[in-house]
């Protein structure tokens, strides 16, 4: 960016525009104000790089407090380097006593100009923006440094040559800094103190309790139900009742305000969110990176409409074939480039399908019982068949045994030595009738 010429400022302008701070950055526009100070726009005037410089006002130089948050924010800033926070390049003091912190100049939008003017963001960008502003954050947090003050407005959204929807994490003026980049608890916030923007503030941060990245976690939470619903989860008309409501309302679900997210599916998204804003610590993840890592698998998994076909495709290059440049579809932390056809071209063909054997047509739930069911009923006749002989067998031989132990009529009976045989003859007095019982008759041996 150019820096735009230096003006002598108009009547009513700012006194300090144009200003010339430690001899070196030259203040061009007001960009803010905000928790007792104002951030320029400047530019180097050796260098002619464009530069951030937030300047402690006048009032909030006299209360220690805020100068010691000054100048640990300006500590924070230049030792937290990474490609997603604003790094501080230069602090100190000018001649009447005010306090400067030089950072990197971003030109782009706020994360809340953004929903302002755009609303809820498709669930691929605001994955896109949120694993940036979560990358930052835990890097802060490795090195035992608390934002507490995780909100859109201090969230830069810009772009970079070809590179889309780049972010930076700004504001770390209320961290919490427990190491202190190697000395101890920095002892600012005391238990009880409340501290940061109620509408993401994590339940123990609003009722004054200590804090840790968990509370980052919570705010973030808070973030990604803004980006994909375009809404926060709780509006109120005053801060108390909106503390009342991060403390103890429900949590809405997210598909309960933007239902068409239910395709990805819904009750994962509900779940990740409302895990990230537990009412209590312990209810989160562990970890912020987790959390991002289970949002990735929620929005990286297509949506039930649009699962891709199994076959392999061929490499992006080989597709596209010569001269045809690459067309840059996301930026930074996962950049995705697909060829460009190049004009008059004739579309590419599908690539071919390996052959194999025909496949079987399906056969529903249904029609698999219906074929079944002949086999079942056969069996179980076979079975009560073969039960009902096993039962006939064992009568039989019952029977058998008996006949073979016990004379049935008709039968002449075993005679002791000496005796005539015995024969079966009607008593006299049953003669003429149909059936008469039989008695046994004895015959003794003449001895004539």
């Amino acid at each position: 960016m150019t820096p735009e010429p230096v003006g002598a400022p108009s009547e009513g302008d700012d006194p300090l525009l144009g200003a010339l701070v430690s001899g070196r950055y030259r203040l061009l526009e007001k960009l803010g104000e905000g928790g007792g100070g104002s951030v320029y726009r400047g530019v180097h005037e050796t260098l002619r790089k464009p530069v951030a410089v937030k300047l402690l006002g006048r009032a909030a130089r006299s209360d220690r407090e805020m100068v010691t948050r000054f100048e640990r924010e300006a500590v924070a800033a230049a030792n937290l380097k990474h490609p997603n926070i604003a790094e501080a390049t230069d602090s100190g003091q000018m001649p009447d006593g005010t306090l400067f912190l030089v950072m990197e100049y971003v030109q782009g939008r706020s994360l809340r100009a953004i929903l302002t003017q755009d609303g809820r963001l498709p669930p691929a960008r605001a994955l896109h923006l949120l694993r940036q502003i979560g990358a930052g954050v835990v890097f802060a947090h490795g090195l035992d440094v608390v934002h507490r003050d995780l909100k859109p407005e201090n969230i830069v959204v810009f772009d970079r040559g070809a590179e889309r929807d780049l972010v930076k994490v700004i504001d770390f003026g209320i961290a919490r800094m427990r190491s202190s980049f190697g000395g101890g608890p920095s002892g600012l916030t005391q238990v009880g103190t409340v501290v940061g923007t109620v509408e993401y503030m994590a339940p123990e941060q609003a009722m004054g309790q200590a804090v840790d990245a968990r509370a980052d976690q919570y705010a973030l939470g808070v973030i990604a139900f803004e980006l994909l619903t375009g809404q926060p989860p709780y509006v109120a008309e005053d801060a108390a009742s909106l503390v009342y409501m991060h403390v103890g309302a429900p949590i809405p679900r997210v598909t309960e305000r933007a239902p068409e997210l239910a395709r990805h599916p819904g009750q994962a998204i509900d779940e990740v969110v409302a895990k990230m804003m537990g009412k209590m610590p312990d209810e989160r993840f562990p970890s912020l990176a987790e959390a991002l890592s289970a949002m990735a698998s929620v929005f990286d998994q297509p949506p039930p409409s649009a699962v891709p076909n199994s076959l392999p495709r061929p490499p992006l290059a080989a597709a596209a074939g010569a001269g045809a440049s690459p067309a840059l579809l996301r930026g930074a932390g996962g950049t995705i480039v697909s060829p460009e056809r190049p004009s008059g071209a004739m579309p590419l063909p599908p690539p071919p399908v390996p052959p194999g054997p025909p496949a079987s047509p399906p056969v529903s739930a249904p029609a698999r019982k219906r074929d079944e069911a002949p086999i079942v009923l056969i069996i179980s006749a076979v079975v009560s068949v073969l039960g009902l002989l096993v039962v006939l067998a064992i009568v039989f031989a019952r029977n058998l045994s008996s006949a073979s132990s016990d004379p049935g009529p008709g039968a002449a009976t075993s005679a002791s030595p000496g005796d005539a045989p015995a024969t079966l003859a009607p008593n006299s007095h049953d003669k003429g009738k149909a059936k008469s019982k039989p008695r046994i008759v004895k015959s003794k041996h003449s001895d004539d």
